[in-house]
């Protein structure tokens, strides 16, 4: 009995460090503070798979290990295609992050994107002043007020960027 449980603890850790080195290889790049944040603002980190591309017509051929950057209010990360980004998040606030990628074949080639984070708060929510009247068996009037604080509301990057090069 005792050699069995070894085995199964033994296959588990065995399991654990192959899936550890896995994830490592997709870590995401976090980017550098260069300017002041609201950090009492901050919510968290959304993760945005960046890949780039060469695209002639309608074919598109994935391009690896390109030169990007991505600049953001504050914020810098260098790292080379495909790659993950760990973007900060701030509640009331987020700006967009512009991603340029650099190509160098016979001539250099610099494509830059931006991405704008979506106001979910905003687009879950109606505010202002609802009214709303049903009948059934009689008159049902219902009355509501939505009251937003604007600070609070939540920020969401898409999960991918993907950079296209003329071909």
């Amino acid at each position: 009995m005792r050699l069995f449980l070894l085995n199964i603890v033994a296959l588990s850790l065995i399991g654990c460090a192959q899936s550890g080195t896995q994830t490592d290889a997709a870590k995401p790049i976090v980017f550098e503070v260069t300017g002041p944040q609201a950090a009492q603002a901050f919510d968290r980190l959304d993760r945005i798979r960046v890949r780039t591309f060469t695209r002639q017509g309608l074919r598109r051929s994935e391009v690896t290990g390109l030169s990007c950057t991505a600049t953001g209010t504050g914020l810098r990360a260098t790292f080379t295609s495909p790659a993950t980004l760990a973007a900060p998040t701030y509640r009331g606030r987020t700006d967009p992050i512009t991603i340029s990628c650099t190509r160098r074949l016979e001539t250099t080639q610099t494509v830059s994107r931006q991405i704008t984070p979506v106001n979910t708060t905003k687009d879950n929510l109606d505010s202002g002043l609802r009214i709303g009247v049903s009948s059934n068996d009689g008159v049902n009037i219902r009355l509501g007020v939505s009251i937003r604080d604007k600070t609070r509301d939540r920020f969401d990057y898409p999960a991918t960027a993907l950079i296209d090069f003329p071909g």
